[in-house]
C-alpha cells in the first residue's frame, strides 16, 4: 500500500493497517531526525484527525534525546511550538477549537521523548519512548519520506496508527 493509498478518501479497516505495519521494513534513528508531519489514516482513528484539525503538526525528532512529541502549527503554518502533553491534557483541548489560543497554557522547551532501537513484533525498529507518558511510538518505513506510527500505550486495547511524513 502507498502512501496515497494510505491517506486517500476511503476508509481503511484496523486490521488493514496492522498488517501492513508488520510487512512494513524497520526505521534507524538516524532516518527519523527531522521535522516530520502527522497525517490521519482515514477509518482507524477518531484521536488523530481531531487534533489534527485543532494544529497538531506532527513530530520533531531533533537528536535520539531531544524528541518534541507535539508541535503545534498555527493556522497560517507561520508559527510552530512544542507542546506538553500532559499540560495539553490537563487543559482539555476540547474547549478550543485552535491549539495555539493556548499556547502559554502549553509550551514547552524541553524535549518530550527520546528515541531508541527496540524489538517489537520481532523486528528491531526505531521507536520513541515519552518521557512522561506509559506510551511508545514504533516506526515502520513506507517510503523515504514516510514511516507508519504504531503507538502502543499501556491498558489500551488497540494501537493507535497514524502516518509522519517528512518535512525536514
Amino acid at each position: 500500500m502507498t502512501l496515497d493509498e494510505l491517506i486517500g478518501t476511503s476508509a481503511k479497516t484496523y486490521h488493514q493497517i496492522d498488517t501492513l505495519f508488520a510487512t512494513l521494513p524497520a526505521v534507524s534513528v538516524n532516518a527519523l531526525l527531522g521535522t516530520w508531519r502527522a497525517l490521519a489514516i482515514p477509518g482507524v482513528s477518531t484521536v488523530y484527525p481531531i487534533l489534527i484539525e485543532k494544529g497538531w503538526y506532527g513530530m520533531r525528532f531533533n537528536d535520539p534525546e531531544n524528541v518534541d512529541t507535539m508541535l503545534i502549527a498555527s493556522p497560517d503554518g507561520d508559527e510552530m511550538f512544542a507542546a506538553d502533553v500532559l499540560k495539553l491534557a490537563a487543559v482539555a483541548p476540547g474547549a478550543t477549537s485552535n491549539l495555539c489560543q493556548i499556547r502559554s497554557e502549553i509550551e514547552t522547551d524541553q524535549p518530550m521523548g527520546r528515541l531508541r532501537m527496540i524489538d517489537h513484533r520481532g523486528t528491531v525498529t526505531a521507536a520513541m519512548i515519552y518521557d512522561r507518558l506509559p506510551v511508545i511510538d514504533y516506526f515502520r518505513q513506507i517510503d523515504d519520506h514516510a514511516v507508519l506510527c504504531a503507538a502502543d500505550a499501556r491498558d489500551s486495547i488497540e494501537t493507535g496508527y497514524l502516518i509522519l511524513q517528512r518535512i525536514t
